[in-house]
């Protein structure tokens, strides 16, 4: 099975945007760009909790972020969950969703 990222909002101008990384890949996909405050790993953070921290590519901040992590045993689909909620606009959107593409 392939890990699969989405985005679930509006494109336009906004607030705030959702993107949602599924699959058995999900929390490792993730954790290759997010610099968490007080996680290091999000396999081992509590489910349905939201953490603070911000996207990196190649050592470049892109955005802040707050991450919700949900394991494969409580999420509704089934499977390993992450939503990454970003700053809303097109191009921050963009940039993010594109960093999670590995």
């Amino acid at each position: 099975m392939l890990s699969l990222a989405s985005i679930v909002t509006l494109l336009g101008e906004g607030g705030i945007c959702k993107i949602i990384v599924s699959g058995p890949d999900a929390m490792r996909i993730v954790n290759e760009i997010l610099q968490g405050k007080g996680i290091a790993d999000l396999r081992e953070v509590v489910n349905h909790k939201l953490y603070y921290g911000h996207i990196h590519d190649n050592g470049q901040k892109i955005d802040e972020v707050i991450v919700n992590a949900v394991k494969q045993g409580d999420s509704f689909t089934g499977v390993d969950l992450v939503e990454v909620n970003c700053h809303g606009g097109i191009l921050v959107l963009m940039r993010v969703y594109e960093c999670l593409q590995l």
